[in-house]
């Protein structure tokens, strides 16, 4: 079998987090395995098919910008196809900024306006992933865990409004969790697919 380099580390980062939470290899030690394997699932790259966004953030991106939305992550700045009025978010405030009237050509942050919402979260990511059993712990059991990630981009202020609490799987997050605070979500692969996507 041709070697993944990236699900060997996270094989490596499941090991270690399960015995003294400390990637040892030889002389040199890393610490803290467990955030590490939080962090790297947060940047995995999941199939397009797992993308969703809800109703709000695609009618605002329409707004703002003809290019597809997921070549923009965290702070790539996006620029204004017309004059918007929009307010932001800046860190994890839980209010928005004053609303700002901005002009065509603008550039803005993108996590100012729209979040990135695991919606099976990653701590159930990992706890599934910890109860593989070590016998089974290999690139296949992995990798159907990883596969189940799903991304939903949603405005902040969305974000702002949901519980925090979540459950184990994607119909129940969107059942009992978005949709009772009116966030309706829907897939994303065919309204972005025909828009030239960009490895960021």
């Amino acid at each position: 079998m041709e070697t993944d380099i990236c699900l060997d580390m996270i094989i490596s980062l499941i090991k270690a987090q399960k015995t003294d939470n400390t990637l040892s290899s030889g002389k040199s030690s890393i610490r803290g395995a467990h955030y590490l394997l939080g962090q790297i699932i947060r940047q995995y790259v999941i199939p397009d098919k797992n993308h969703y966004i809800s109703k709000e953030a695609k009618k605002l991106w329409s707004e703002l910008s003809d290019d597809n939305i997921w070549n923009y992550i965290y702070t790539n700045p996006f620029e204004l196809k017309a004059d918007h009025e929009l307010s932001h978010f800046v860190g994890a405030e839980k209010t928005p900024r004053p609303s700002v009237k901005h002009k065509k050509g603008e550039k803005i942050e993108f996590r100012s306006v729209f979040h990135d919402e695991h919606i099976i979260s990653i701590k159930e990511i990992i706890r599934q992933l910890d109860e593989i059993p070590d016998k089974d712990l290999n690139y296949d059991s992995v990798k159907k865990i990883l596969d189940s990630i799903v991304i939903c981009r949603i405005l902040k202020e969305e974000d702002k409004k949901l519980p925090r609490k979540r459950y184990q799987t994607f119909e129940d997050n969107r059942d009992k969790v978005y949709k009772p605070q009116g966030v309706i979500i829907e897939e994303a692969y065919e309204e972005y697919k025909n828009r030239t996507r960009k490895d960021i």
